[in-house]
């Protein structure tokens, strides 16, 4: 049993031989969900929490500008905005993330994430909202990514409306799934391996850091690009070294409703 200290509260986590299944239900009063917004070079250090819906008792506000993550930039799959994530295991950071014992150590086969969203004054700057989650590698020294990008949910932002979205998340659907790798900056950091590969970590019950919704895959510019120094993907990045122009990266504000999340695990957490 591992006992977890985490913004006052005390969880007690037990390990299973077996996975079990749980299921959490979005309280828009007491959630985990963060996103990094502000690339402004002054506020997109630290995640912060998303903003409560007055008028919904369960929903959430995610609005731009999101921050630049050129963590994934090429050689990586690509550059990368988080939209809206959680933190899903005890690995905490210092300024004390929230940890909800409903969305807890998840595995990542057979989860089904369900719910609706709204999408106001969208850019998607041709990337795509998709799935994410972020996990250690095996020998826990680097971090790895994933994205789910045949399973977007870019086109519901687009009609303005009200719209209900599922996702089926299961890492064995290896067809789903693409590594984000890493820039060239951050190799140390970030390893690339393929969704196939972790497969037998995720049974001997590794869970990810973190998971959520990113919009993927668009190609930030320097503002006054004929004025600007050459930039490397970390310079769009916190503290900026140039500015952006706004059209190039995702904008907009996006409306969450309803989310629920059915997930097994090998873990059971109860607040102590």
């Amino acid at each position: 049993m591992i006992t977890l200290e985490c913004l006052n509260q005390v969880f007690e986590i037990t390990e299973n031989s077996e996975l079990g299944h749980r299921r959490y239900k979005l309280d828009a009063d007491h959630h985990p969900w963060l996103n990094y917004f502000g690339n402004d070079g002054g506020s997109a250090r630290d995640p912060q929490v998303a903003l409560p819906h007055n008028g919904h008792d369960n929903a959430l506000i995610s609005v731009s500008p999101w921050s630049i993550d050129g963590n994934h930039a090429d050689p990586g799959y690509g550059y990368l905005s988080l939209v809206l994530l959680a933190y899903t295991n005890t690995v905490q950071k210092p300024e004390g993330v929230i940890f909800h014992p409903n969305l807890a150590l998840p595995n990542m086969q057979n989860m089904k994430i369900k719910g609706k969203l709204r999408g106001v004054d969208i850019n998607s700057a041709g990337a795509e909202l998709v799935f994410w989650f972020q996990m250690p590698n095996k020998e826990g020294n680097k971090a790895i990514n994933y994205a789910c990008i045949k399973q977007p949910i870019t086109h519901l932002l687009m009609t303005g409306q009200e719209e209900t979205f599922e996702i089926n998340v299961d890492i064995r659907d290896f067809d789903q799934w693409v590594c984000l790798g890493s820039c060239k900056e951050k190799e140390e950091v970030y390893d690339t391996v393929d969704p196939q590969d972790i497969v037998s970590e995720l049974d001997a019950g590794i869970s990810p850091y973190n998971m959520g919704f990113v919009f993927l895959g668009y190609q930030p510019q320097a503002l006054i690009s004929d004025q600007a120094p050459k930039l490397s993907p970390m310079d769009f990045c916190f503290p900026c070294r140039w500015p952006v122009d706004p059209d190039s990266i995702p904008q907009g504000t996006i409306f969450w409703y309803d989310i629920e999340i059915d997930y097994h695990s090998y873990y059971t957490v109860k607040r102590k």
